[in-house]
């Protein structure tokens, strides 16, 4: 028997095999029992040496599993077929790409610099601020490579959306995508931190749609009606009509990073507040 077929068998059989010539001396007849142990001991050497570079190779993608996916939850294993749709990877700038599109915020609400109210197109923003085309090439590659599709690439450079089947996702990222029973409710999740090889792990800063988020509102809104029982509607018509002239501000790009792009063109001058009239 060969190196590599000692090496395809199961883990548990080779410790076993190994374990009993540690209890008891082991007496071999002939020449050829003593390469048997000598091809045990390399299959087993090969074992860990296959073992260490894979964890070389992969790295891990941290806060990936909720708590509530733990074993005491665990109801079965996601179908190998069930298609995933709507995942995304997203991506990490260069921290000096990230440097300056941070600063880049900071001037456009400051009116002493020339980036002041210059507001940028989400292809702009790609080509200053997002990945280089060949690293996005390059991970769009590998999960071609993995049997998912990519469905689109942002203009932005920061983000990709692919789709694939359970099997194909779970395999891709050396995990298991699982079904998990929450107080009555059924829930996806990933069994442990999704893997990505080591090349391509700073670059990507999370995966989207790993696990069931259950969005609920912060707060309610409650419709009460008039002292008069005059309808909602009709009473905020009233009070805008009696409001008085007033002006309105657009808000700030700062307070959100996609509002750096939600204009296509420089605003013109004294364009920056809309004055309406009642």
């Amino acid at each position: 028997m060969r190196l590599r077929e000692f090496a395809s068998l199961p883990s548990s059989l080779l410790e076993r095999l190994s374990q009993s010539g540690t209890r008891r001396p082991v007496r071999f007849p002939s020449l050829a029992g003593a390469a048997l142990a000598v091809l045990l001991a390399g299959a087993l050497s090969q074992r860990g040496m296959a073992q260490a570079a894979d964890a070389a190779e992969f790295r891990a993608l941290p806060n990936h599993v909720p708590s509530w996916a733990s074993d005491e939850n665990f109801l079965e294993a996601v179908p190998a077929e069930q298609p995933m749709a709507a995942l995304t990877l997203v991506l990490a700038r260069h921290p000096d790409r990230e440097q300056a599109f941070q600063k880049l915020l900071v001037d456009q609400q400051d009116p002493a610099s020339p980036e002041f109210h210059l507001w940028l197109t989400p292809s702009q923003i790609g080509e200053r601020f997002g990945l280089p085309s060949d690293e996005l090439n390059a991970i769009a590659g590998w999960l071609k490579d993995q049997g998912l599709h990519v469905d689109w690439v942002a203009p932005t450079g920061d983000m990709i959306g692919f789709s694939g089947r359970a099997g194909e996702v779970g395999q891709a990222f050396r995990t298991e995508l699982r079904v998990y029973r929450v107080n009555g409710a059924r829930r996806m999740s990933v069994a442990s931190p999704p893997m990505l090889p080591a090349k391509l792990a700073p670059m990507v800063k999370a995966i989207r749609e790993l696990h069931t988020v259950d969005d609920r509102p912060q707060t309610r809104v409650r419709l009460t009606r008039h002292p008069l029982n005059v309808p909602l509607r009709i009473r905020t018509v009233s009070a805008i009509r009696a409001r008085p002239r007033s002006t309105f501000f657009a808000p700030p790009p700062s307070h959100r990073e996609r509002m750096c792009c939600s204009w296509s063109r420089p605003r013109p001058a004294g364009a920056s507040t809309t004055t309406l009239s009642t």
